[in-house]
């Protein structure tokens, strides 16, 4: 699947062209895209130009899947073909199990950032989703910045709640290569059920 960024930057400047170059009805527009003097030119550059801005300077996979759309538009008879994940992990990272070991402040978080990714950068799709977030150009780097920055904010800035974030969302990733094999917390800093036990013990 595509990451809704190349595919917004696809669409838009397609459509864009019905504003003074091609007509609207939509075998006209195709027609017009494809066919008509420079413009498939002008769109691929256009599209290109969009893919980087929207998905980012090293999005090389994004800019490979527009012009793979962009061609098969152009070709009707073609089929588009994405490349398919060698050990596709088929669940989110809110649905394994383990991640109920981190403090909740640490797990909300990790959620929060990995699915935030299919708003721009990332398909919806579970396998899609997993490689696109660990494997696919920097995402992965942008994504374990963003834990850190969000759990620290929401954890009090418990290194604890930081590394077992970072250390689940790693385990996540080495799902695309079939691994499964999660860390194992013991209470850290931000559990709130913890920090309540302990302070009872006290009184």
């Amino acid at each position: 699947m595509q990451a809704p960024c190349a595919a917004s930057a696809l669409a838009d400047n397609i459509l864009s062209q019905t504003n003074d170059v091609c007509p609207q009805a939509v075998t006209a527009l195709q027609s017009c895209v494809c066919s008509k003097g420079n413009n498939l030119v002008s769109i691929s550059s256009l599209v290109s130009s969009g893919v980087s801005l929207d998905c980012g300077s090293t999005a090389s996979q994004d800019q490979s899947s527009a012009a793979t759309v962009l061609n098969a538009y152009c070709n009707q008879d073609s089929a588009v073909a994405f490349p398919t994940p060698t050990n596709p992990v088929s669940v989110y990272i809110t649905d394994i199990p383990q991640i109920s070991d981190l403090a909740p402040c640490a797990s909300n978080e990790l959620s929060n950032v990995v699915l935030g990714m299919t708003e721009e950068l990332c398909p919806s799709d579970a396998p899609s989703l997993a490689t696109c977030v660990c494997q696919k150009n920097q995402n992965s780097l942008a994504a374990s910045q963003s834990i850190n920055y969000s759990v620290k904010g929401a954890c009090s800035g418990h290194t604890a709640d930081i590394s077992s974030a970072q250390a689940f969302f790693s385990a996540y990733c080495a799902m695309n290569g079939g691994i499964t094999s999660f860390p194992t917390t013991s209470g850290p800093p931000g559990n709130s059920t913890t920090a309540l036990g302990a302070a009872r013990g006290l009184c």
